[in-house]
């Protein structure tokens, strides 16, 4: 196939449950992405199309496609892609969807339990439906299974252990039948109630007042029910009418038990059912002994098989000699083994190739299964790793998938910055500031990118507002390029919308464990500027006049425009936050990371941003931070002292007691106060330096947990310790840390005093 010898990464796969409100639209961008997909592979051919097509979409959508009608034949691709538009396209325009689905449920469902049951509550949901509806369809199935299962056992006579023949009168055979038990209770010499010793002493039977385990009635035990006699009798009986079994009728059969230590190997197949049940089971046909049978390849079978009916067909074209197997084969997942007739040599041939191999018969109209070794043997399916997806998509792999989101600077769709200007401030052209001569070509080079990437253009008209160009030199040699827009800044009015906090991100990532942060290539520079806003980011160069076709990062209300418009684009995203131009994605698991990140890719392709390749990692500690603590040595001087205090304090909430064990530190720093370092201040310092490369780990805040706020006061500061309690235990996390020194007046306060200063100060 071309997939084999194309070197195309695979698709992602379709998520139909991601998010259905985004479905139709999520499908038909997933289906265009597929049909380049075909025509980068060059598959023509409409069968490899329908192959490809179901592969690539996933085991969810390939579930939902085995529901659907007017599928067409497996040659038929466009009924496949019609059928599945007409289920993941389609959009619907009720006002409560979970209702009319609830209501379509109640009437049209097959299963009267289910109906029952959301009829029983109106306030039941259709999360709590669909539940009991999945479950009563597993526990059908498994019933069915087992009893299937038990409904195909035969015990055949080379395992009878005991025989009874019947009595030489046939011709009294009801008679005879009907007496059968009552001759038996009154011939033994055990209990017909107990089974035990008869008669009792004292006339007293065990059973008297007992329940029966398997019928449920009284005064009699289990070993000796009638009704588990009659069933006995019954199955039997169903034996001797079916005659294939032992011409003898037999009354009582007992199968030899097996034993643990047997040498017969245990053998699982996994896709065994009954046959014209699924006519989409794909099937090959094979030469058994020149004789043509349709087999299922099984590559989770270890052994083949055929059923009664093949073998039939085999014994008309030549008899066969069964040879007794000492394998007992298992359906999958089920307890009870297989009855299996017999097994022969067999030679196995197709178009492929050939073999010969132990083929197993089981009696009744399963199917006939291939196992994975023949399969092999004869050319029918071969391994090709290079086609198989991982389950997480490696880092190569999605850079090749969305190399396009990692080149070039983007410009946002549908989308233009207006800047809210004051005609009332009197506009100002300033003069050019002098450039130096060797930094000119470096400034004309970096003028002329910014012209050809569309984010400047040059003004030929006259302007009533012109500012300043600033060339900043950077430590490699390169140049930054700014515009001093203060004074057109002053009629700008600013837009107020809320930037998150480190706390904010903290409280957002609750749990996570993986991620990834994402830099918006020249952030500013992909959202484009309005026509009418333009003209008061001119600014003047020793090349003439250029005013910005983008946000530029001279503007006053640039940041929190541009935190808001990005903010608005990953809104929807659960696992997706952005600061400024970095985008966090972030799960607790593997899989709900890669679905987010998925999601993000998918959503900049379509509004057009891009990302800086060089700025795009995952997120882990930074061990030189630590080192950097760890390492460092004591302060020989009173600005060391600040500048060490300086560091550890933005860490503050992380230790307890922090002001505590700062304070012979920070009576240093105080004025009048001459620096002599003692072993106080040394104990202090190496103690705040355990606290901080210590594995100190904090919860995060849930407000469904008990809280409880811990406040403590020391005649040199005040501390407080949040906590929450684990349900089911007596333990608490600690969720945050404060701490503050007193000022001179406030440790003048009694201690009574200083306890209600902390308290307050705690829940303020």
């Amino acid at each position: 196939m071309a997939t084999g010898r194309i070197n195309v990464a695979p698709m992602a796969p379709f998520d139909p449950m991601s998010d259905p409100n985004s479905l139709s639209q999520r499908w038909k961008t997933w289906k265009r992405r597929f049909e380049t997909y075909l025509v980068a592979l060059n598959v023509t051919e409409k069968k490899q199309k329908r192959a490809l097509l179901l592969y690539q979409a996933g085991q969810e959508t390939q579930d939902i496609f085995d529901t659907l009608v007017d599928i067409g034949e497996d040659d038929d691709y466009d009924s496949a892609i019609a059928a599945l538009d007409t289920k993941l396209a389609a959009t619907c325009d009720f006002e409560n969807i979970d209702k009319e689905v609830k209501s379509a449920i109640i009437q049209n469902c097959l299963s009267k339990r289910l109906r029952r049951y959301a009829l029983l509550d109106s306030e039941v949901t259709l999360a709590k439906i669909l539940a009991k509806g999945r479950a009563f369809e597993l526990s059908k199935s498994q019933a069915t299974g087992i009893e299937n299962a038990l409904d195909s056992t035969h015990i055949s006579d080379e395992v009878v252990e005991a025989v009874h023949p019947t009595t030489k009168h046939n011709n009294h055979r009801d008679k005879q039948h009907t007496s059968f038990h009552r001759q038996d209770f009154y011939t033994s010499s055990e209990g017909r109630n107990c089974g035990g010793p008869w008669p009792h002493n004292n006339n007293i039977c065990p059973a008297k007042g007992k329940s029966c385990l398997n019928c449920g009635k009284s005064n009699h035990f289990a070993k000796v029910c009638r009704s588990a006699r009659k069933a006995r009798v019954g199955q039997q009986e169903n034996r001797r009418l079916s005659k294939k079994y032992h011409k003898n009728k037999v009354h009582k059969i007992y199968g030899k038990p097996s034993s643990s230590e047997s040498s017969s190997e245990d053998e699982f197949i996994f896709t065994l059912k009954p046959t014209g049940r699924d006519k989409t089971t794909p099937q090959v046909q094979i030469s058994v002994n020149t004789t043509p049978i349709n087999m299922v390849i099984d590559t989770g079978a270890s052994i083949d098989i055929i059923d009664e009916l093949a073998f039939n067909t085999l014994q008309k074209q030549r008899p066969i000699a069964l040879q007794r197997s000492k394998t007992r084969i298992f359906a999958y997942g089920a307890t009870n083994q297989l009855p299996v007739m017999g097994q022969f040599l067999a030679t196995l041939e197709c178009l492929t190739g050939a073999t010969t191999t132990q083929v197993h018969v089981i009696k009744g109209n399963f199917g006939c299964l291939l196992s994975y070794q023949t399969a092999s043997a004869l050319g029918l399916i071969m391994l090709n790793v290079n086609n198989v997806k991982p389950e997480h998509a490696t880092h190569e792999q999605l850079m090749k998938e969305y190399a396009h989101l990692f080149n070039g600077i983007g410009t946002l769709k549908n989308f233009e910055v207006k800047l809210h200007i004051d005609d009332t401030v009197p506009p100002v052209a300033q003069t050019p500031r002098r450039i130096p001569f060797n930094m000119r070509q470096k400034v004309s080079d970096a003028l002329d990118t910014l012209e050809s990437d569309g984010i400047i253009e040059k003004v030929s008209d006259a302007t009533p507002w012109v500012s300043p160009l600033v060339v900043i030199p950077k430590k490699d040699g390169e140049i930054r390029l700014c515009i001093d827009m203060r004074m057109a800044n002053q009629a700008i009015q600013r837009e107020r919308h809320p930037t998150p906090t480190v706390d904010d991100l903290i409280h957002k990532l609750n749990g996570a464990t993986i991620f990834t942060k994402l830099d918006l290539r020249s952030g500013y520079h992909q959202l484009s500027l309005a026509e009418e806003s333009r003209h008061i980011t001119t600014f003047v160069t020793h090349k003439g006049l250029y005013r910005y076709k983008k946000l530029n990062f001279g503007t006053n209300s640039a940041s929190e425009i541009f935190q808001h418009v990005i903010s608005e684009q990953v809104r929807d995203i659960p696992n997706a936050i952005n600061i400024s131009d970095d985008i966090i994605i972030f799960g607790i698991t593997q899989a709900e990371h890669d679905k987010a990140l998925h999601e993000i890719f998918e959503r900049f392709s379509l509004i057009g941003l891009t990302f800086n390749k060089d700025k795009c990692d995952g997120i882990s500690p930074d061990p030189a931070k630590v080192s950097a603590i760890h390492n460092c040595q004591p302060p020989n001087s009173i600005k060391a002292v600040r500048s060490f205090l300086g560091m550890v304090t933005y860490c503050a909430k992380f230790i307890p007691n922090f002001s505590d064990l700062t304070e012979p530190l920070r009576e240093l720093t105080r004025k009048n106060v001459p620096f002599c370092w003692t072993s106080r201040h040394a104990k202090s310092f190496n103690a705040v330096k355990a606290a901080l490369t210590s594995a100190t780990v904090m919860a995060y805040f849930d407000q469904t947990k008990e809280t409880e706020l811990i406040t403590d006061a020391s005649p040199f500061g005040l501390s407080a310790v949040l906590t929450q309690k684990v349900p089911g235990s007596d333990q608490r996390n600690v969720v945050a840390y404060i701490s503050r020194s007193l000022s001179d007046v406030e440790r003048r306060y009694c201690q009574t005093e200083r306890e209600a200063l902390a308290i307050v100060w705690a829940i303020e």
